[in-house]
C-alpha cells in the first residue's frame, strides 16, 4: 500500500502532464481511442492500474485492493469523477470474472449502487469537465437494470432507466423503458382472477 500512496502522490502533483495519461470513461478498456478524458487526480490515475490488473482471475485481489484505495483517495478528496470511475472499474472487474468467484455477481451489484447514489453530482462534473459533449454511458444504471429484469422486478428497473435517462445518460433509455413495460403488460395479461374463496377463477 506505501507504493499505492507514492503513486498517488505522485499523481496528485503531475499538474498539466496529465493530459498524456487518459481514462476510458464508457465501457471500453482504457487502452482504446475512444470515450476518454485526461487523468487528472490520484484516484483516476490508480483506476488506470487497476484496468491493467484485471486481465487474469488470479489478478482480481490485487485490482481490488487498488481500486478501495482509489475509493479511499477520491473520497477524502471530495474527487466526484475519481469516484465514478473507481466503481465503474468496480462493476467492470467482478463482471469480468464472475464465473470464476461466487461473490462477484453481489459485488458488481454493489458498485452499481454506489455509482447510481452519485450519479447525479457525477453528471454536472462530467459536464464541467467537458462541456457540450454529451455524457458517457453509465455503467452502474445498465448494469443495475439488466439485473432487475433478469429477476423480473421490471418496475424498479423501469425507474432505474427513467432516472438515468432524465440525468443525461448516454444508452438506449428508451428502448429499455418500452420492452419493460411491455413485458411487464404481457405477465399482466396472464394472471387469472382468483375468488375470494381460492377455488379458482372468478
Amino acid at each position: 500500500m506505501v507504493a499505492l500512496d507514492l503513486l498517488c502522490e505522485a499523481a496528485s502533483g503531475h499538474g498539466d502532464d496529465a493530459a498524456d495519461v487518459r481514462l476510458a470513461v464508457g465501457g471500453a478498456p482504457a487502452d482504446q481511442g475512444r470515450g476518454l478524458l485526461p487523468v487528472q487526480t490520484a484516484a483516476e490515475l490508480l483506476v488506470l492500474l487497476a484496468d491493467r490488473l484485471c486481465g487474469r482471475p488470479e489478478d482480481r485481489v490485487l485490482a481490488c485492493l487498488v481500486l478501495a484505495k482509489a475509493e479511499e483517495r477520491a473520497l477524502a478528496e471530495d474527487d466526484l469523477l475519481g469516484l465514478h470511475f473507481t466503481y465503474h472499474q468496480m462493476i467492470r472487474v467482478h463482471l469480468r470474472w464472475k464465473e470464476h468467484f461466487r461473490d462477484a455477481a453481489d459485488l458488481a451489484f454493489a458498485a452499481c449502487h454506489k455509482q447510481i447514489r452519485i450519479s447525479a453530482q457525477a453528471a454536472q462534473a462530467f459536464r464541467a469537465r467537458s462541456s457540450g459533449k454529451p455524457l458517457p454511458v453509465h455503467l452502474g444504471y445498465q448494469h443495475a437494470a439488466t439485473v432487475l429484469e433478469q429477476q423480473d422486478v421490471c418496475g424498479r428497473a423501469i425507474e432505474i432507466c427513467k432516472q438515468a435517462q432524465e440525468e443525461g445518460w448516454s444508452g438506449n433509455w428508451e428502448w429499455r423503458i418500452v420492452r419493460l413495460a411491455k413485458r411487464m403488460h404481457e405477465k399482466a395479461g396472464t394472471v387469472r382472477t382468483i375468488s375470494a374463496s381460492g377455488m379458482g377463477p372468478v
